[in-house]
C-alpha cells in the first residue's frame, strides 16, 4: 500500500516504501506535489549520501554529500527516522492476519 506524507519541500514520500536493507542503505519513493509517478531513491543515513539515479548502472557511484541544515538533511532525517529493516533472513514477517512487513530497527 502507499502512504504519501508531506515533506514540506515540494515533494511527497510514501513512508510505506521506506525499507534498509542488508547493505545499510534506506530505500524509498519520492513524487513531487502535482505529479503521478514516483521515483526510487536512497539514503546512506550513517555517511549522508544521497542516490537519485537508484536502479541505474553504478548508481551507487553517483552519490551527493548532503549538507547539515538543508533541504536534503531535513529530507534524510525524515526518511532515516522511519526506515525499518530489510535483510535477507528477516525480509518480510507474515503476521497472522496475512499481512507482511520489515521487522522495525529498534527490534534489531
Amino acid at each position: 500500500a502507499e502512504r504519501w506524507e508531506d515533506t514540506r519541500h515540494g515533494s511527497l514520500v510514501d513512508v510505506d516504501s521506506i525499507r534498509k536493507d542488508a547493505d545499510g542503505v534506506v530505500y524509498y519513493n519520492q513524487k513531487y506535489k502535482g505529479s503521478s509517478g514516483s521515483s526510487r531513491y536512497a539514503f546512506d543515513c550513517k555517511k549522508s549520501i544521497s542516490y537519485y539515479s537508484v536502479g541505474t548502472p553504478n548508481w551507487k557511484t553517483k552519490g551527493n554529500k548532503i549538507l547539515p541544515g538543508t533541504m536534503g538533511s531535513e529530507l534524510m532525517t525524515f526518511v532515516c527516522s522511519r526506515a525499518r529493516y530489510c535483510d535477507t533472513l528477516s525480509l518480510y514477517a507474515t503476521s497472522a492476519s496475512g499481512g507482511q512487513s520489515c521487522v522495525p530497527l529498534s527490534r534489531c
